[in-house]
């Protein structure tokens, strides 16, 4: 998970650099913690990494949910923030709930985002800030 968050970020085309710079410095320091989490036996460290990764995830779900103007996909970062809460919380059944929930929410965005011309995708890129 933390390699594919990495590259998402590495891609990622947002207007606003603040934003931008959230979304890639959280993906950033969550591969950094998973890398810290195999030295180290505590789950903290590992949630801290999840939870940084996702921070990168529901972010992009936020933005891709402009891009499309789909309803459903701009309740996917609250999904993950449940997600995360059953991670953190031992709770496996609300785990496994939204984390199938949010998967399907993302398979459906990311077949509607291969079916879009890649110049629809990038936007005008005279609004990018350096």
């Amino acid at each position: 998970m933390a390699f594919s968050v990495l590259l998402m970020a590495a891609n990622l085309h947002i207007y606003d650099k603040n934003i931008r710079y959230i979304l890639v410095t959280s993906a950033w320091l969550g591969v950094w913690l998973v890398s810290l989490s195999f030295i180290s036996s505590g789950q903290v460290i590992t949630h801290l990494s999840l939870g940084a990764l996702l921070i990168c995830c529901a972010g992009v779900s936020y933005k891709e949910s402009f891009c499309f103007s789909l309803m459903i996909v701009k309740i996917n970062p609250l999904l993950l923030c449940v997600f995360y809460y059953g991670v953190v919380f031992s709770k496996p059944i609300i785990t496994a709930i939204f984390a199938i929930v949010s998967a399907l929410i993302t398979a459906y965005m990311a077949y509607k985002k291969l079916r879009m011309p890649l110049h629809y995708d990038l936007g005008d890129r005279s609004k990018y800030q350096h």
